[in-house]
């Protein structure tokens, strides 16, 4: 199963960081580019899973129907979709919040 990821979720994650960057002297570049690649590693664990974990952490998570997954310290909601064309199962990460940042 493919994992898309929404270019909103990729520009919410680089503001993260870029703000930490600027907040936090002791954290690298180098951290920063090594989690950004372990959470990729982790949000393909998506395409293998069987069960789905019921989004509840957003009000307009829970109305979309999305499910929500945790990886390195951010909550991903996505939703489970069926291309059009193959027939064929994909995750689509649509949004992302820091759970250090959720009020």
């Amino acid at each position: 199963m493919k994992v898309l990821v929404d270019e909103l979720v990729y520009k919410k994650i680089h503001d993260f960081y870029c703000e930490a960057l600027l907040n936090h002297p002791s954290l690298t570049k180098e951290t920063v580019d090594r989690k950004i690649w372990r959470m990729e590693k982790g949000l393909q664990i998506l395409s293998q899973m069987q069960g789905f974990r019921t989004a509840w952490l957003k009000q307009d998570w829970i109305k979309q129907g999305w499910h929500e997954f945790l990886c390195e310290g951010f909550v991903f909601a996505y939703e489970v979709c069926i291309d059009g064309t193959t027939n064929e199962q994909f995750v689509w990460i649509r949004d992302v919040v820091h759970g250090s940042l959720y009020h």
